[in-house]
């Protein structure tokens, strides 16, 4: 499914939270899923400084035809179930998403953006040096990815009813890695979980990318 379409020129401030702290467009990352886009934003100061680049998902209203209304509604429940399902995951390993901000022309939710670089450039990178990883860099990476999916397997809600959830789409563009070794989890977005009233997915096929 494509992402439902946004045209933004680079520096555009596409709106300003409670604090005055503006949100300004820098990159087009591309579909996130289930039509959402995913772009990457700088925060700016009531004054105009920057304040460090977020990650956003947003959906638009839809163009036009029954179609494309179905998916944007789908689209905004996903977005809506992502900041419910996020208050249930506070580990240092996961990405953390702070709120679903809302306006006329979209829906956006902002999240914390990755101190390091994914795996997939990684893996790049020691090609191009012909080098490999050591075992001791891949067990490493492997028990922090653990820890942090072990705290949302075991994540219960406010009645202590477990949740179940499960990422359904770990893979090398989810799991970043920084020069000082903080491994973190990103995008929850196809998790599957108890959330009550959660989107339902359409389709009995695994999520994420093959």
């Amino acid at each position: 499914m494509a992402a439902i379409e946004f045209r933004l020129p680079k520096g555009a401030i596409l709106f300003t939270d409670g604090d005055g702290t503006a949100y300004e467009f820098r990159e087009d990352l591309g579909e996130a899923h289930h039509g959402l886009s995913l772009f990457q934003m700088r925060r700016r100061s009531p004054e105009g400084h920057p304040r460090g680049k977020v990650l956003v998902k947003a959906v638009g209203n839809p163009r036009g035809g029954v179609k494309e209304g179905a998916r944007f509604v789908k689209a905004r429940a996903k977005l809506e179930e992502q900041v419910r399902l996020a208050k249930y995951l506070d580990h240092p390993g996961i990405l953390r998403v702070h709120c679903l901000h809302k306006t006329n022309a979209a829906w956006y939710v902002i999240t914390d953006h990755p101190t390091g670089e994914d795996l997939d450039y990684l893996m790049g990178l020691a090609t191009e040096v012909d080098q490999w990883f050591s075992p001791e860099f891949a067990l490493y990476v492997g028990a922090a990815v653990a820890s942090a999916l072990d705290h949302a397997h075991t994540a219960k809600d406010a009645k202590g009813n477990p949740l179940g959830i499960v990422h359904r789409a770990i893979d090398l563009g989810h799991v970043f890695v920084n020069w000082e070794g903080r491994v973190q989890v990103s995008d929850f977005g196809l998790a599957f979980s108890h959330l009550p009233n959660r989107v339902v997915s359409t389709r009995r096929r695994p999520q994420g990318d093959a």
